[in-house]
């Protein structure tokens, strides 16, 4: 099985920020936690390029998780 750990997850906009995460694949990473950054949340398998500051660059999420969010702040 393969190690969970945590890397800095780099958005698009700029914005970034620590998530733990078991790689699956190449550039294939599980979340093992919700981004509140991004649009990506615990479960979905992200694909995410390295980059040479060891962060990670999201590029999409591949796979969403059969999970739903459910927040006490609805519209």
């Amino acid at each position: 099985m393969p190690e969970k750990q945590t890397f800095e997850i780099e958005y698009p906009d700029g914005s970034s920020e620590g998530l733990l995460v078991s790689p699956v694949g190449p550039n294939l990473y599980r979340l093992e936690e919700s981004s509140l950054l991004g649009e990506a949340v615990f479960g979905d398998v992200i694909e995410a390029e390295s980059t040479q500051d060891g962060s990670l660059q999201f590029k999409r999420v591949a796979t969403p998780s059969d999970m739903t969010t459910v927040t006490a702040f609805s519209p």
